[in-house]
């Protein structure tokens, strides 16, 4: 089920034909305003990490002006432009969100973040390293963007955040014995990261390079206040990803919610006919609007800097090809056994029954995710 969804949710070629026709865009109006300019790519879609409801990520680079004059010029152009447009000029890095009126994809525009490419080429190497990590990015990005807390903006975890605690986590993992790479594994990865972050006390940092995935916080950090979650930017040490991110106790109590659902699975069969759907819903719009679009099948993949997943980068057994994906979400929602029909206007199923979200209502969980918690906590071991 794990590698269905995520062979899935990954984009296909004609969205990702599409986002490439907004790079094209965009940098024909940059060049008319800016003829020295660059127009990058960055973010999940130059990664290979988007989600078919993801933004597309551009960095505005050598462009002669400061980035607060830069944003009032552009986003004039594209108003002028009949998109809509909407600036965000008082954000830690000034964006401009836009949107086409021939689409519903949505672009956000910074200026002058050398950064920004230089983070692509550092997940890339990360997902080289980590098999898995694609895997579980995907799984969680869907998780909590259908948690409607994947806005950085708006004090969410952003996808470049996700991607560093995956690759903190599976550094922490890797430390015990061997390294996971089998993707028979990825389900229970994906449970003891959800149980050690949504049971985390956040007394530690995250970040996926230097010697140790964990390192203790300086005393007297955030001395008045709750512990907050930190993740250093491996980029630049000082650049804490997270320091906006003040909505992170709502997602632990998102990934405890989807424990919980995920564990109570087998006496709520006849509401969720596959594992996935206890946790991942099925009637998200998103998925419904491209379930209806009716694509063709999905061609071999283009090259990984176009921001396709490229196949081979895949674990061995998780290819699953067009007749896997024929099915779409088949497997994640039932829809063989009518539980999800494709024109999405079937009820959904109804939740579950509430229990006590103790941990010790599940041993078996916490057997699982001790090791690593273990290993996490004892940074001055690792």
């Amino acid at each position: 089920t794990w590698v269905m969804f995520v062979n899935w949710v990954q984009l296909r070629e004609d969205e990702a034909q599409e986002r490439r026709l907004l790079h094209s865009e965009l940098t024909g109006i940059v060049h008319q305003l800016w003829p020295d300019a660059e127009v990058r790519l960055f973010g999940s879609f130059a990664c290979g990490l988007s989600l078919p409801s993801s933004d597309v990520d551009f960095v505005v680079l050598n462009a002669p002006h400061p980035p607060l004059q830069l944003l009032d010029e552009l986003r004039e152009r594209l108003s002028s432009e009949s998109m809509h447009v909407h600036a965000i000029p008082a954000a830690k890095v000034p964006v401009i969100k836009f949107q086409t009126t021939r689409s519903p994809l949505m672009g956000d525009v910074c200026f002058e973040v050398s950064s920004a490419t230089r983070s692509v080429e550092l997940v890339r190497e990360y997902l080289r390293q980590y098999p898995l990590a694609r895997m579980l990015i995907l799984i969680v990005k869907t998780l909590v963007r259908q948690g409607r807390m994947h806005n950085a903006h708006d004090g969410g975890l952003s996808s470049y955040a996700i991607t560093l605690l995956v690759v903190s986590f599976l550094r922490m993992k890797e430390r015990g014995p061997g390294a996971p790479s089998d993707p028979h594994t990825a389900g229970m990865l994906l449970v003891q990261f959800l149980w050690f972050f949504a049971t985390n006390d956040l007394t530690q940092a995250f970040t996926p390079s230097g010697p140790r995935p964990v390192a203790d916080k300086p005393q007297g950090t955030n001395p008045f206040g709750p512990p907050r979650l930190e993740v250093r930017d491996p980029l630049d040490a000082s650049n804490d990803v997270t320091r906006g991110c003040s909505r992170f106790p709502f997602v632990k109590d998102l990934f405890l919610q989807s424990l919980k659902s995920l564990f109570l699975y087998k006496n709520n069969m006849s509401h969720y006919p596959s594992l996935m759907s206890a946790f991942i819903n099925p009637h998200d719009p998103a998925f419904m609007l491209r379930m209806n679009r009716t694509p063709p099948l999905r061609p071999a993949a283009p090259p990984a800097h176009d921001g396709m997943m490229d196949k081979s980068q895949l674990p061995s057994g998780t290819e699953g090809g067009d007749a896997t994906c024929t099915n779409q979400l088949v497997q994640l929602g039932g829809a063989k056994s009518g539980a999800l029909p494709l024109n999405g206007h079937r009820e959904a199923p109804p939740p579950p029954p509430q229990y006590p979200l103790s941990p010790s209502a599940w041993p078996a969980l916490g057997a699982a995710a001790e090791p690593i918690r273990r290993r996490g906590q004892s940074t001055t071991q690792c």
